[in-house]
């Protein structure tokens, strides 16, 4: 699919990204949260989207 280091940095920053959420959510800023947490729903969404394509592409070859 893609490179192992780019998955790695996604990977890094949607985890900041999550660590940032719960901090947030802790402060009590729930709009920063609320917009934090749709994004890493909505990128765990799109890896899945793309993996199964993928392992739809490896079967059809």
């Amino acid at each position: 699919m893609l490179d192992n280091g780019l998955n790695t940095l996604r990977a890094v920053l949607v985890g900041l990204a999550a660590v940032a959420a719960i901090i947030l959510a802790v402060e009590g800023q729930w709009l920063a949260t609320g917009v934090l947490t749709v994004a890493i729903v909505a990128h765990g969404l799109m890896w899945v989207y793309l993996w199964r394509r993928d392992e739809q592409d490896h079967a059809g070859v």
